[in-house]
């Protein structure tokens, strides 16, 4: 997610990020990505964001059509070329003509995110129930369980998701993070 943050902060003067996918836990909905989603766009100078998770496996989400044309178009392309796309990066060549913006991440990037991430992070309470998260403070999330834009810009209390809110950092490392924000 962090190239995605830093591409669409470089392109636009955006304050609100809002991330739509579909919503398998090991992949989207795990503490770990949240806890990023929660630190990370504050980083790049938003100010405020929303994930909103849709329902997996149905392909109903605009992710599932840019998957889709991803993976036919890449289908067709070993079929037409003969040969095999076999790193990421083959792939995103192959893929250089579409209008879809492509991201490399690399091992050490990944490892280096890792060690952002604090180790004895809480779980969210029945993450599986949830569709959206809100975030307008470093490290502190609120839930719910249906996504809502009624009073858009500002937040509404509609569907919240019983536990409420999650918050991922102590005072101690929340003045880090905003630190490390300011300094970067």
């Amino acid at each position: 997610m962090e190239p995605v943050i830093k591409y669409m902060n470089t392109r636009h003067e955006f304050k609100t990020l809002h991330f739509v996918s579909d919503g398998p836990t090991p992949q989207y909905r795990s503490k770990f990505n949240l806890y990023l989603f929660t630190t990370q766009m504050f980083e790049t100078g938003y100010l405020k964001g929303t994930w909103n998770f849709l329902e997996s496996s149905h392909g109903k989400g605009a992710a599932d059509g840019v998957g889709a044309v991803v993976k036919r178009t890449a289908d067709k392309r070993v079929e037409t070329n003969g040969s095999d796309i076999t790193c990421a990066e083959d792939l995103a060549h192959e893929l250089k003509d579409l209008n879809v913006k492509v991201f490399i991440v690399k091992g050490e990037e990944i490892d280096r995110l890792a060690e952002k991430i604090p180790k004895d992070l809480k779980s969210i309470h029945d993450i599986m129930k949830v569709h959206q998260v809100l975030v307008n403070e470093p490290g502190k999330l609120r839930s719910r369980v249906v996504s809502c834009f009624c009073k858009y810009p500002d937040e509404c209390d509609c569907y919240m998701n019983e536990s409420g809110t999650t918050c991922f950092l102590t005072a101690e490392k929340h003045v880090s993070v905003v630190l490390f924000s300011v300094i970067w």
